[in-house]
């Protein structure tokens, strides 16, 4: 597992949550302290691949807990039918290049506005190199669709019984 160090160094020295700087001189159990937080918790079925960690302060991480990050549509986003979003990730991220429809979405200024917002937030919270697809369905309709090329198992650990 990374430690928060090689994050810092991989993704650079801000806390993924609130987007402050961690000091990387701070005593380990520091409130300003890094961590290594998991995107998908462990207590979500998420793992320790190197995909899965950020560098967080110790109270974000703490304060967070087993929490998913917020993958929700935006309000002002004109989606009529869609899917959950991580329901969606975690069969994209399965079954790496094959596309998974995400949503059908009102006019052309929705469709740029759903796809800009699905195209930022998903390799925000992941990392990772993501796609987004539109396909117009008829007039003022398109669907969207998500993908990743990155093969990795984020979020699809069994939990033992």
């Amino acid at each position: 597992m990374l430690s928060p160090a090689a994050l810092a160094e991989r993704d650079g020295p801000a806390c993924w949550l609130c987007g402050n700087d961690v000091d990387p001189g701070a005593p380990r159990g520091a409130r300003e302290a890094g961590s290594v937080d998991h995107v998908v918790p462990r207590a979500r079925g998420g793992g320790d691949e190197d995909a899965n960690l950020r560098l967080a302060h110790r109270v974000c991480n703490s304060r967070r807990g087993s929490r998913l990050p917020e993958l929700d549509w935006p309000a002002d986003v004109p989606v009529v039918d869609h899917a959950e979003i991580w329901p969606v990730v975690r069969r994209a991220v399965r079954r790496p290049g094959e596309w998974e429809v995400v949503g059908v979405v009102v006019g052309d200024d929705g469709r740029r506005q759903a796809q800009d917002w699905l195209g930022r937030a998903v390799p925000e919270v992941l990392g990772g190199a993501w796609e987004v697809q539109a396909r117009e369905l008829g007039p003022g309709l398109t669907s969207l669709a998500l993908r990743t090329t990155t093969p990795r198992t984020l979020g699809t650990r069994r939990r033992r019984r």
